[in-house]
């Protein structure tokens, strides 16, 4: 009988031990294993490696995992991309810096696909690429787009954007609209194989202050398709199979008081249709995109601010300046990010995709970074 119960004792404790897998529900985003990671905001200082972006990427299983790295700009314009492969339970580290400045990126370990050639480990950029790529995502016309501009001129030498990471089948050049790049099924150069773990910080130097967060986590599955708002909607008919994001936020606030306390709200946006180069000097369609924004004091006293205090794809705006003079000390956000889009290639109108995040400050010591509220999600519209 002893043996009998050391037995069942030892039974139980492998089950017990064993893996189990993370079981997350489509439409109600986690930070779970996933096919696609979203940064939805990175700033580099151009001047000296003071304000930076650094990311990490985890492959959370014992499978190897090969993804792709895709830089966009402030108004979704794709510039660079690179390929990164992990060995299971793997992990990259990346300072954004290193790239806009120095035009390296980290290697990666194992042996990747044979498509992966020439590809990994990534070569350096030299110094006319990375001018370009600094230009590109300062708002000034770079010569590999032919004199054109990609993002928007805030007259400083920060770069700013926002950054995907996709699960890939093999190393391609081809871009998210490209034929091929979704194939239902994860059958194409994307894969729709949920493994990839992410998060970031934005560190300051300058205040000797830091904040993070993980970075969204879009889960794969096979069966979402054109009935539903998926991530890259944009680009396919729902062919990327990845869930979608809310378009409804909540989120507090801290503005000046006793504390001295400060509040940037980083927001991504969904352009709804593909983003090109275009003309220095001008702002492409669809921008500025319009919000409903309303603030709350602790007393419930509200004030709104409609039209474009988010106006970008990916922007950081403080709480209390120009673009969002919110005349409250203390209280909360309500941000509805839905809008019609001339043009859109997303046929949900006027649902619109979205991300938010908030940065607090007080007392010029403390800082602490965290996710808005989700109040919806589009994924089944």
């Amino acid at each position: 009988m002893r043996c009998l119960r050391r037995s069942l004792f030892l039974a139980l404790a492998l089950v017990l031990l064993a893996p189990v897998p993370i079981l997350a529900e489509i439409g109600s985003l986690e930070p779970t294993p996933a096919a696609t990671l979203l940064l939805p905001y990175f700033e580099v200082d151009l001047a000296g490696p003071t304000v930076t972006t650094l990311f990490a990427v985890t492959n959370a299983r014992a499978a190897p995992a090969l993804a792709k790295v895709t830089l966009w700009t402030d108004l979704g314009v794709p510039t660079y991309d690179f390929h990164i492969y992990l060995t299971g339970y793997d992990v990259a580290t990346f300072n954004v810096a290193d790239l806009f400045l120095r035009g390296t990126v980290p290697g990666g370990g194992g042996t990747p696909p044979g498509s992966c050639a020439g590809a990994i480990p990534v070569p350096a950029l030299d110094s006319t690429a990375r001018a370009d790529l600094q230009a590109q995502h300062t708002g000034r016309g770079s010569s590999q787009f032919g004199g054109l501009c990609a993002a928007v001129d805030h007259g400083d030498a920060i770069a700013r954007g926002f950054l995907t990471v996709d699960m890939m089948n093999n190393c391609t050049s081809n871009l998210h609209a490209g034929p091929g790049f979704f194939i239902g099924g994860g059958g194409g150069d994307a894969s729709n194989a949920n493994q990839l773990l992410g998060d970031y910080f934005y560190v300051d130097q300058r205040d000797g202050k830091a904040e993070g967060s993980p970075m969204v986590h879009l889960e794969a599955d096979d069966s979402l398709r054109a009935s539903n708002y998926t991530f890259y909607r944009r680009f396919t008919a729902g062919e990327d199979q990845r869930e979608g994001l809310p378009s409804q936020f909540a989120l507090r606030y801290l503005n000046g008081g006793a504390l001295d306390a400060a509040s940037d709200v980083q927001v991504w946006r969904d352009s709804k249709r593909t983003m090109a180069p275009f003309a220095c000097g001008t702002l492409p369609r669809p921008y500025p995109l319009d919000s409903q924004i309303t603030a709350f004091d602790e007393q419930e006293t509200s004030v709104c601010f409609c039209g474009h205090p988010f106006p970008y794809a990916a922007q950081r705006v403080t709480v209390g300046s120009i673009a969002l003079p919110v005349p409250f000390d203390f209280g909360w956000l309500l941000l509805n990010f839905d809008t019609p889009v001339t043009g859109s290639q997303v046929p949900f109108e006027p649902l619109a995709q979205a991300w938010a995040s908030v940065v607090m400050r007080a007392a010029g010591r403390f800082s602490v970074g965290m996710d808005a509220f989700q109040l919806n999600n589009l994924t089944n519209p």
